[in-house]
C-alpha cells in the first residue's frame, strides 16, 4: 500500500466535470510519462452542494472505468482519505504496459 501523502496529487475541488475530465486527462498524461505508478485525484466527498450527494466523485469514478482513461494507462482506482479522493494506480509508458 501507498502513503497518499506522498503520491503526486491533483486537486479538483470546486471544478466542474468538463473541468476536471480536461485536467485529469493531461495529468495521466504527464504522470505516464513521468512514470508515476500510484497517483491522487482529490474531488472531496461530495456533501458540498444542495442535495449532499456526491457528484464530481461519482463522475471521475465512472470515467476511470472507461477506454478513454484506460488507454491513458489507468489499471485500477480505490477510495482513499475518508472517501474524499480516490488512489489511481498507472500502467508506466516506460515499461510499455
Amino acid at each position: 500500500m501507498h502513503d497518499p501523502n506522498s503520491l503526486p496529487e491533483l486537486d479538483l475541488h470546486r471544478r466542474t466535470w468538463a473541468e476536471a475530465e480536461r485536467i485529469v486527462r493531461r495529468a495521466l498524461h504527464t504522470w505516464r510519462l513521468q512514470g508515476v505508478e500510484v497517483a491522487v485525484l482529490v474531488t472531496g466527498r461530495g456533501y458540498g452542494n444542495a442535495k449532499q450527494e456526491p457528484v464530481l466523485r461519482t463522475k471521475v469514478e465512472r470515467w476511470l472505468d472507461t477506454p478513454d482513461a484506460r488507454g491513458l494507462g489507468v489499471r485500477s482506482w480505490r477510495r482513499v482519505a475518508k472517501d474524499g479522493a480516490l488512489e489511481v494506480t498507472l500502467a508506466s509508458a516506460r515499461r510499455g504496459d
